[in-house]
């Protein structure tokens, strides 16, 4: 019976989703953990939570990556993308805005593996601007298929 609710459920949620959901787990200079919000072959949406914790501080940000694929090279796909964050660091005692832009590519294992990797620039406002080279790398896990 638990099974036939489950078979249900999830037939139901793939029908509710017109994209792609995954989890998304990635390391840039925080470990993050997040969502995977593709729409159409085009664009993808990856809310996501990161933090740093050390000896005397810790440092949490919450962003949203917009990735945008314009096209594939082999196996591999293409894509470029913002990522606005808010920046929350205790050793501080301060709040800041981050904006980041960056080129990747993200290759398919299956359906449900992808892994990925990054290089963009990096850019903190809070009182002064500093702009940073960033890298990443991650791997996502599909749950639902919806397109």
């Amino acid at each position: 019976m638990r099974l036939k609710i489950a078979a249900l459920v999830f037939a139901l949620c793939q029908s509710l989703f017109a994209f792609d959901f995954g989890f998304v787990f990635s390391m840039t200079d925080k470990l993050n953990v997040g969502a995977d919000l593709k729409f159409n072959q085009v664009y993808d949406l990856r809310p996501h939570l990161g933090m740093v914790i050390g000896e005397n501080y810790h440092t949490v940000v919450i962003g949203a990556e917009n990735n945008f694929y314009p096209s594939n090279i082999g196996p591999l796909e293409q894509f470029f993308g913002i990522d606005p964050t808010f920046i929350i660091d205790s050793n501080e005692n301060s709040s800041f805005f981050s904006f980041r832009t960056y080129y990747g590519l993200q290759y398919a294992f299956n359906d449900v593996v992808s892994a990925f990797g990054e290089a963009g620039i990096k850019m903190d406002v809070d009182p002064n601007v500093f702009t940073t080279l960033s890298t990443g790398v991650g791997v996502i896990f599909y749950l639902v298929k919806g397109r």
